[in-house]
């Protein structure tokens, strides 16, 4: 059973993307943010959309490597889970 969708689908031997072909048509030819756009919208995005979705995703990586949420997801494992949870969120 085929299920195809405006986003995509697939056939025994080939996935598509808004109908482009993932192996001969996306892959190599574009980069991660215009295949966001591409997936979401059915068409890549402008220059000035791509540049402030690049500066976007470089603005929020550091959020992630943060003390506070690295020591979140891991303190729950201690006794006290939801107030150590809490508390390693917190920011001094």
């Amino acid at each position: 059973m085929t299920i195809k969708t405006p986003i995509g689908y697939t056939t025994r031997d080939e996935i598509f993307v808004r109908d482009r072909n993932i192996a001969t048509d996306i892959i190599g030819k574009l980069d991660f943010v215009d295949m966001i756009f591409l997936a979401a919208t059915g068409a890549p995005p402008t220059e000035a959309m791509k540049r402030m979705s690049n500066a976007l995703m470089v603005a929020v990586t550091d959020h992630g490597l943060t003390p506070s949420a690295i020591a979140t997801p891991t303190m729950p494992r201690s006794a006290r889970q939801t107030d150590a949870g809490c508390a390693g969120g917190l920011k001094r």
